[in-house]
């Protein structure tokens, strides 16, 4: 489960589709550890766009990279025109770019997205402050970067107080005990 600023966020699966007419936001049209996808993939994809639009969703959360580790551009900017009035959240595929810093750029252009999950490009957003600092500072007003990546209770206020961002995303953020 995601939280950020009261939104509701989950992950689209089959066996999960019926649980979510009490979330707002879906995540992982399709979950696979490579971003790289068929045709077949993307329309599986734009079947789940539009099931998350008949029921209301706030947005979704997808990424696209080509065998060369670069966004795969065309079917981004498709999904994401697809998606519309959805949000547009770029998952941390761009963590496994070449640069995050230039698909960025990429992706902070296309108005449809609204924003990217990311650890900078490392493993851990605490490794990568310098690079978060930058992206902070390269987006439009409207364009959300979701800090994620190993944040916990115990380094998010050291994080929080060097990138001074505005969105997380951790399942240990919150200390439970």
């Amino acid at each position: 489960t995601w939280a950020s600023l009261g939104k509701k966020y989950v992950r689209v699966t089959n066996n999960l589709k019926h649980r979510l007419r009490d979330a707002r936001f879906a995540q992982g049209l399709l979950p696979l550890s490579s971003f790289e996808y068929s045709e077949d993939e993307i329309n599986i994809m734009i079947n789940d766009i539009n099931f998350c639009k008949s029921l209301g969703l706030d947005g979704v959360v997808f990424g696209c990279l080509d065998e060369n580790h670069n966004f795969k551009m065309e079917q981004i900017n498709r999904l994401s025109e697809i998606a519309k009035p959805l949000n547009v959240i770029i998952h941390k595929a761009i963590d496994s770019t070449n640069s995050v810093i230039d698909s960025l750029s990429l992706i902070s252009n296309n108005s449809n997205i609204n924003g990217v999950l990311t650890s900078g490009g490392e493993r851990f957003a605490i490794n990568a402050v310098e690079t978060l600092k930058k992206m902070l500072v390269l987006v439009p007003d409207r364009f959300e970067i979701i800090m994620a990546g190993g944040i916990t209770f115990e380094n998010f206020d050291k994080l929080h107080s060097i990138t001074n961002g505005k969105f997380y995303h951790g399942k240990k953020i919150i200390n439970t005990k």
